[in-house]
């Protein structure tokens, strides 16, 4: 008797994905509930002296530089007794896009001011916006049903089967019962590119796809074996 068995390789990457989807989803609720919180009140703590500042350091470069392996002023502001925290890479990536362009020559001065009122704004802000957290959560729920979906997909691949014993076509995947008699023709078209055939039954079509069940191609070897008329190959993709 041949019989199938899911395609190990497939298995596993299905598998992969399952898990890789549930890890993302595990991270964005780590990030909304406890990561993106935590940041923001590491800022909140560091805000009044961020904005006493504000006057005498104006510019996204006066705030992120440092010289001789001083601490920039920003982590000056994060490593005061009251704060005593890293600072928030997304406030440094924020600071980042204001530094002012060297190739900027026109209207200098112009930018330059715009882009200092700007960081006012960040220093008063939550690093993470209410819309960010709302996010992480939606995010989550995206990726946990995806992660659910590729094991439950695994579980039902894995309770399906195909046999070939002598002339009988059993297994649930067939969906009853049938004999190689039975079938009428065989579409090949995707048999090469992709190991997929289809059998055509008086009452119903049963596609045999390799890529998902190992097995496959014996049981279709033998098919043609015993019913050689039901080759057509030659049109097989």
């Amino acid at each position: 008797m041949l019989q199938t068995k899911l395609n190990r390789e497939y298995g596993w990457r299905i598998a992969g994905i399952g898990a890789l989807m549930l890890a993302v989803c595990v991270w964005s609720i780590y990030d909304g509930k406890i990561s993106y919180p935590r940041e923001n009140s590491i800022l909140e703590k560091a805000r009044p002296f961020l904005l006493e500042q504000t006057n005498t350091v104006q510019t996204a470069n006066g705030w992120l530089d440092s010289a001789d392996g001083t601490p920039s002023a920003l982590q000056a502001v994060f490593s005061r007794a009251e704060v005593q925290a890293s600072v928030p890479k997304k406030l440094i990536q924020k600071l980042g896009d204001l530094r002012l362009p060297d190739h900027i020559t026109n209207e200098r001065e112009k930018l330059r001011e715009a882009l200092n009122r700007q960081i006012g704004r960040i220093f008063n802000e939550p690093i993470y916006s209410d819309t960010d957290l709302i996010t992480q959560y939606i995010q989550a729920a995206i990726t946990g049903l995806l992660g659910i979906f590729a094991f439950l997909w695994l579980g039902y691949l894995s309770r399906r089967s195909y046999r070939l014993d002598g002339e009988q076509l059993t297994g649930n995947g067939f969906g009853r019962d049938a004999t190689i008699a039975e079938i009428q023709r065989i579409d090949w078209q995707l048999w090469k590119a992709k190991g997929i055939v289809t059998l055509y039954l008086p009452d119903r079509k049963v596609k045999l796809d390799a890529w998902h069940f190992a097995g496959v191609k014996e049981i279709v070897a033998e098919i043609v074996r015993l019913r050689p008329e039901l080759d057509d190959t030659s049109h097989a993709s």
